[in-house]
């Protein structure tokens, strides 16, 4: 028969660390203290929002933007704009995908 005293181990959640190379340039989402959506905090908390569904009404969603990926519900879309179910946007209209992204892209 084998025994071994048991110690205490400490397991410390990391970090998060985006893989997202444009990361650095989304001033919305982190370093801009009061008007940032602090992800990064919230992240490393272990808030994910999976299992959550969220809508987002604006000009426009590029539905198959890779960001979306498992992230996007079709049944849920429509365009106010031209009274269709098609929400993708014109090349003039990207601050719906850029809200959407904000809100509801996949992680990394």
């Amino acid at each position: 028969l084998w025994s071994e005293k048991q110690e205490p181990r400490w397991h410390f959640k990391r970090t998060f660390s985006p893989h997202d190379p444009l990361f650095t340039s989304q001033w919305h989402l982190h370093d801009t203290p009061g008007k940032d959506l602090n992800v990064v905090n919230a992240w490393n908390l272990g808030f994910t929002g999976k299992g959550v569904t969220i809508g987002v009404v604006d000009d426009g969603l590029q539905s198959s933007h890779p960001d979306f990926s498992g992230n996007y519900h079709p049944g849920a879309s429509y365009d106010f704009n031209y009274d269709d179910f098609d929400p993708e946007p014109f090349s003039f209209d990207s601050h719906g995908t850029q809200a959407a992204g904000a809100a509801a892209a996949a992680e990394n």
